[in-house]
């Protein structure tokens, strides 16, 4: 996930840098993200997640950031975009 966050100077608003973050989705979410973007392309999607930064020491030495995201919930957006849910068969147990 790329951000761009607005920076205030004076009266203005500006763009900020780029900033790149990992987003990591594991498990049966990941499967089921995997499975609708195969059905349907690049798909929109939104989540809930634990974000920090850690720091770590480049080959070149340089002293590097990396932010870090995991997600705790993730659906799809609507948003500009229409994307098939089937849905799940019921089993006897639920």
């Amino acid at each position: 996930m790329i951000v761009t966050d607005s920076i205030k100077k004076g009266d203005d608003f500006v763009d900020g840098p780029a900033i790149a973050h990992d987003v990591a989705v594991s498990g049966r979410d990941a499967e089921r993200l995997v499975a609708t973007a195969e059905r349907d392309g690049n798909v929109r999607v939104i989540f809930a997640a634990r974000y920090y930064v850690t720091e770590y020491t480049a080959k070149d030495g340089t002293t590097r950031v990396q932010h870090n995201v995991r997600a705790d919930q993730i659906g799809v957006s609507f948003r500009g975009q229409g994307v098939h849910v089937p849905r799940k068969k019921q089993q006897p147990s639920e």
